[in-house]
């Protein structure tokens, strides 16, 4: 009983959630702050598709948003859309070669693909990046013996990073 009522209030929560975030929309059409939260929550709500096209839209209008690009990679993923997260991925690295998630996410598409020394390349950057994290070391140290996995990681879990939307669009509160 105590989870349905969780999962009626959740539903809720997102509906007014959504709700709010069109009429943002709708008083100013390029909010891309409310555009990218219409996008999270259609995720929440499992509409991955009306997700992909609002982060899509997003990054039409601003293409340097790479916290949106990473959001849209990670949706693309979800929804089997393979290449495509490749192709964003690599684009967010090339803007900021620093981005240990996208470079995280991009080796394990890589060894999906069979690409075993593109995946260790960018496991490395990530591992410099990256010294203490056991995670990266031990995913290093299997790809480099030939350990293939089948799984996509969780992201990474990178203390002290900075707020992805700190001097961006998505930070206005007009």
């Amino acid at each position: 009983e105590l989870v349905r009522e969780s999962e009626a209030e959740r539903t809720s929560v997102l509906a007014s959630a959504a709700s709010s975030f069109e009429e943002a929309l709708r008083l100013k059409a390029d909010y891309a702050a409310a555009q990218y939260y219409l996008a999270l929550t259609r995720q929440q709500q499992g509409d991955l598709d009306s997700a992909i096209a609002r982060i899509e839209t997003l990054l039409a209008t601003y293409p340097g948003e790479l916290g949106a690009g990473f959001e849209l990679a990670i949706l693309y993923i979800q929804v089997e859309r393979f290449d495509d997260a490749i192709l964003l991925l690599e684009q967010i690295v090339a803007i900021d070669s620093e981005h240990s998630n996208a470079r995280w996410y991009l080796s394990a598409l890589y060894e999906q693909n069979g690409l075993l020394g593109s995946a260790i390349k960018q496991l490395e950057v990530v591992a410099d990046l990256n010294p203490d994290n056991e995670a990266v070391a031990q995913r290093l140290l299997e790809l480099e013996a030939g350990v293939v996995g089948v799984v996509l990681p969780e992201p990474l879990d990178e203390t002290g990073e900075e707020d992805i939307f700190e001097g961006s669009a998505l930070e206005e509160v007009e």
